[in-house]
């Protein structure tokens, strides 16, 4: 196998795969790198009306699902990867494939995943939005709740993505969800970062059809509630009979305890500090991962989709838990430019 056809089936959805740049650029320093984008600056400088001069993509792990998010058509794709052993990269996300889990594997901490069955979830809904309205909440605990449904056997379940960064096992902050039984399985134990990102790994198998979708919402019970019936009824309605459909409602928190210690320098940029009475300042990021087997099923899914957050999205504009700020990694195509993502603070960044 060519070294061509390894890096495109390295892409995790089938959609990345499916495109075929005319190169792809894999540098081993910065001065590669440099001069990568000098030679492809000047083609793109050379386009006219009829020639889009010489178009470039720019890869990492290449988790992001939409076509054209990491790779590229008849251009050239760039591949920083290669970068990692010499520290020119980001921390990565919880998936160890998304970035650079291996470069923040120090220390001891405690956690990983819990699942129970679906009968639980209103108390789960419940202790979720209390564990992020605390404003005394301890600092080293954190939790995503994830509400997974497979088309076979056509069910959910609940699993709680629990960490808690000191050396402690089954932490008093965290046992409004550890103790919750039945459970279906427990993953629970005291390792190390990247240990936790690898075994997330196991739950998002590359080649299939992906799609990514998000948003930001007050934490409030009853819109989050409200949110998943929405799904609920969508997915049952239209998209049970889906061969290989795996849908996860992932609610992923943005507590004030967090998001308001900017506030001694300067304030958010990214307009995350908003409190009200019904959300007390913290915020929610809903966000939906799909994956499924046959291209012919895209429009089907697209169109589901679609439906589900437009109703989503009314339900809270008339609660007032809409939020303007959009997490990038999750955003799916046509979501809006940065700024736009953003909010207006974005014209600070771009005016310094």
């Amino acid at each position: 196998m060519s070294a061509y056809h390894q890096s495109l089936i390295s892409y995790w959805s089938r959609q990345e795969q499916q495109l075929t740049p005319s190169c792809i650029l894999t540098p081993h320093n910065a001065q590669h790198v440099s001069k990568a984008l000098r030679i492809l600056s000047q083609y793109q400088a050379a386009g006219n009306a009829t020639t889009a001069g010489c178009q470039f993509a720019i890869r990492g792990a290449g988790p992001t699902p939409w076509a054209g998010s990491a790779n590229i058509n008849n251009g050239v794709t760039i591949v920083y990867s290669e970068l990692d052993a010499i520290g020119l990269a980001v921390a990565g996300g919880r998936v160890s494939d998304t970035g650079v889990g291996g470069l923040v594997t120090g220390g001891k901490l405690w956690g990983e995943a819990s699942t129970v069955p679906f009968l639980a979830w209103p108390d789960q809904i419940q202790a979720f939005t209390d564990f992020k309205r605390a404003t005394n909440r301890d600092p080293h605990a954190a939790l995503i709740k994830t509400y997974g449904y497979t088309s076979k056997p056509g069910s959910w379940a609940v699993t709680n993505l629990l960490i808690y960064t000191k050396d402690e096992v089954d932490p008093p902050v965290l046992r409004p969800f550890t103790g919750i039984k039945p459970q279906l399985g427990n993953t629970m134990r005291l390792t190390n970062l990247s240990d936790v990102t690898s075994e997330q790994v196991k739950s998002t198998p590359y080649g299939l059809r992906q799609l990514f979708l998000t948003r930001t919402f007050g934490n409030n019970p009853k819109s989050l509630t409200q949110i998943f019936h929405i799904v609920n009824m969508t997915l049952t309605r239209s998209l049970s009979h889906v061969p290989g459909l795996v849908y996860a409602l992932v609610y992923q928190p943005l507590p004030s305890i967090v998001t308001s210690r900017s506030a001694t320098s300067g304030g958010n940029p990214l307009s995350l500090n908003s409190p009200d009475s019904t959300s007390s300042g913290s915020q929610v990021i809903p966000f939906q991962t799909i994956q499924w087997s046959n291209f012919s099923d895209d429009d089907l899914i697209n169109g589901a989709v679609r439906e589900i957050w437009q109703q989503a999205d009314e339900l809270a504009q008339q609660m007032g838990m809409m939020r303007r700020w959009r997490y990038l990694n999750y955003a799916a195509e046509g979501s809006g430019s940065v700024g736009e993502l953003w909010g207006g603070e974005f014209e600070e960044f771009e005016a310094d």
